[in-house]
């Protein structure tokens, strides 16, 4: 029977069946011959959805029930995921996540770039993929007296609270590193008790980076502020270097600019080094406040070593490693290659 797409209508509940996801994590199914993406599906759900949007290609949805789960939907572990937005395939097991992003890279390669007999290979998961991420960037808000450390709720400046009085349940983000938890849940108190009456400049604090180096263990601290005086920052840097072990950096960044940025570009050393050291298989790297590294440290290593496997350098090549950050994929290569070259905008990061 030929679908007329022109009745659908926004506003109105359908029934579909979910067959591909897309890059955003969106589960893709079709109603009436139209594509409509729908968050929180995965392939195999046969779910009730409220079209919000309607293009001339595509539709976009709400899920209001799901009528029958795939057979690879789980509960979500985070109990922020709801609202959070910054997991998008939580309900999903994490064997079909893997076969999931395979299959994305294999459409992508055929469909947009026209290179269907390409091999694509399996996905490389992790044994234990929870509380691997290096680096945390959390947004800094004001809530009811309180500064409170979480994330924008997807769409939205509602901040998700991770470090709460109320959040026993868990204490911070399940992907983050349970080190930088600790210390993003100590920093928060320490805000609270140094932040003086810098409510009256309720954006003053803005972020908190954190890293931590994942061989060597030490941590580093960012507290990103406005360009006025911190009356008391040297006791919250006495303070926090003295409760927690690890940290050997703690840095305040300056960001007076209205972009999305997360850094501004003027650092000012509160307490230890201005940097950490980490090391990557043969390879120490200083790594600076604003510069890039990898931030699964486990996975790093079986991808640069799946790059020098599929490379098969004999040494006469040149290696040439574009947005190289602090150079990390040419020095690993440079055992092997003729020469390397990086190619990096933040000169940080080169030095």
């Amino acid at each position: 029977m030929t679908s007329n797409k022109t009745t659908i209508r926004t506003g109105e509940k359908a029934e579909v069946l979910i067959t591909g996801i897309t890059h955003s994590g969106a589960g893709v199914g079709r109603y009436h011959g139209l594509a409509v993406f729908i968050p929180g599906t995965l392939p195999g759900d046969k779910v009730l959805a409220e079209i919000l949007e309607k293009k001339k290609n595509y539709a976009v949805a709400r899920l209001l029930e799901i009528l029958e789960p795939s057979s690879c939907r789980l509960e979500p572990q985070c109990v922020h995921y709801a609202a959070c937005g910054g997991c998008r395939l939580q309900h999903v097991s994490y064997k079909e996540h893997l076969r999931l992003k395979t299959g994305l890279v294999q459409d992508s390669l055929a469909r947009i770039g026209g290179l269907g007999d390409v091999v694509v290979g399996e996905t490389v998961g992790m044994e234990h993929p929870w509380h691997y991420r290096n680096k945390v960037h959390f947004k800094v808000e004001k809530q009811d007296g309180r500064y409170q450390l979480g994330f924008f709720e997807e769409g939205s400046h509602n901040l998700t609270g991770f470090f709460s009085a109320g959040n026993c349940r868990q204490p911070g983000c399940l992907l983050v590193d349970t080190g930088l938890n600790q210390l993003a849940s100590l920093c928060g108190t320490l805000l609270n008790k140094y932040g003086g009456d810098l409510e009256r400049e309720p954006v003053f604090f803005r972020h908190l980076v954190l890293r931590k180096a994942f061989f060597t263990g030490e941590m580093m601290a960012v507290v990103v502020t406005g360009s006025r005086d911190w009356p008391r920052e040297k006791d919250f840097a006495s303070e926090l270097m003295s409760q927690q072990p690890g940290i050997t950096s703690l840095v305040r960044n300056i960001h007076t600019g209205l972009s999305g940025e997360i850094m501004g570009k003027e650092f000012r050393l509160l307490a230890g080094r201005d940097a950490i050291y980490d090391r990557l298989a043969h390879l120490t790297f200083r790594i600076s406040p604003g510069s890039f590294y990898q931030v699964n440290p486990l996975q790093t290593e079986v991808l640069y070593s799946k790059v020098e496997e599929y490379a098969a350098l004999t040494g006469r090549e040149t290696v040439l490693d574009a947005y190289s950050g602090i150079g990390t994929i040419a020095l690993y290569l440079a055992r092997r290659a003729g020469q390397v070259y990086g190619l990096e905008v933040v000169s940080a990061a080169v030095e």
